[in-house]
């Protein structure tokens, strides 16, 4: 009985230290959608209504980035791990406001926070 009880109270301890949770930020962007961008044809106005709000807008709104991150964060009695995957989709637009380029790529975009 002593041992069942120390063995409980072990465990109590081992797993009252530990936390998992998920990490969920923006709207992900699937590849239909990334489809639909066609240099030349889709305008500002077809990407604000498809996209949203992007995370991030330069030189005067003729580059936008959309971003968004997925993962997982583990924490055991204050040390902690996070596995965390970040996107992010730059347009460029030419001056008449269609899609000059765009590009999907891994981290944030340049100076976010």
């Amino acid at each position: 009985m002593k041992f069942s009880l120390a063995v409980l109270a072990i465990l109590s301890i081992y797993l009252g230290g530990c936390a998992f949770s998920s990490i969920s930020h923006g709207t992900e962007i699937t590849e239909k959608e990334l489809a639909n961008i066609k240099p030349g044809v889709t305008t500002k106005k077809d990407v604000y209504r498809t996209f949203g709000e992007p995370t991030k807008s330069l030189e005067n709104g003729s580059l936008l980035f959309f971003s968004w991150t997925r993962g997982d964060q583990q924490a055991f009695m204050g040390m902690g791990a996070t596995d965390t995957e970040t996107k992010s989709l730059m347009i460029e637009f030419d001056n008449e406001n269609f899609v000059k380029d765009f590009r999907l790529t891994r981290g944030s975009p340049v100076g976010s926070n």
